[in-house]
């Protein structure tokens, strides 16, 4: 019984996220999850980000190492300092649930 109503939480999400008209965020927080699990949920309007999902391991870093910033388009726009430790992130949210979204909406 709880398998099946997982899958259909499962299918309910995937049908919000494949038919969002923009850059559409949903959030669920722990105390909102049933496992106490967070999950996010994104849909891009831009049309070139779509299905990416890219994996960066954890990493300890030097004093002084500096971390090259590019866009999505691969623009450059410098260097900023590297903290000591990085975090473990696939897509936008790290090893521990911390994750990172943002919305096309200008208001």
């Amino acid at each position: 019984q709880i398998q099946k109503m997982e899958s259909s939480k499962f299918v309910i999400l995937m049908a919000i996220f494949l038919t969002c008209q923009g850059g559409t965020s949903f959030l669920i927080t722990r105390g909102a999850s049933a496992d106490n699990s967070t999950q996010v949920t994104y849909c891009p309007d831009s049309g070139y980000s779509l299905g990416r999902m890219i994996f960066t391991p954890s990493a300890d870093h030097k004093d002084g190492e500096m971390k090259k910033i590019y866009g999505y388009r691969g623009k450059y726009y410098g260097e900023i300092p590297q903290v000591s430790h990085t975090y473990k992130v696939i897509g936008f949210m790290n090893e521990n649930q911390v994750s990172i979204v943002e919305s096309t909406f200008p208001g």
